[in-house]
């Protein structure tokens, strides 16, 4: 359920959203939002466009340039991401993802019933 929005327009957009197993995630510098608090939202809904983009609305006042920042939280606890997110769907992992993960990658590749490879998110 999305728990908190904030629209900013000289300020950081947010979005908060609480899962039913005690996780809660936020995304911030949002250029926009798409759901409301109060909304029930699916895994892989759409809740908004990442941003920041200098002078833009949600960037704040600090933006160098377009960003998302992703937070996750267990039972209040600040987590690492990557430790629960399936990284089977990272497009470049030599590039992008620290060597600590790797094995991770190719365990969530393995335990996924679908190859995503030839799944588009485009229609």
């Amino acid at each position: 359920m999305v728990y908190s929005v904030h629209q900013g327009t000289d300020q950081v957009s947010w979005v908060v959203i609480m899962h039913t197993d005690g996780y809660v995630s936020a995304y911030s510098y949002l250029s926009n939002i798409a759901v409301e608090a109060g909304e029930l939202v699916k895994r892989g809904q759409f809740i908004g466009r990442s941003g920041g983009e200098p002078g833009t609305a949600g960037a704040g006042f600090r933006s160098e340039g377009a960003n998302l920042t992703f937070y996750l939280f267990k039972d209040g606890t600040a987590i690492d991401p990557l430790t629960v997110l399936d990284l089977s769907v990272v497009m470049d992992k030599d590039k992008v993802l620290p060597e600590e993960y790797k094995l991770k990658y190719f365990n969530d590749q393995y335990e996924r019933p679908i190859d995503v490879s030839k799944v588009s998110v485009f229609k």
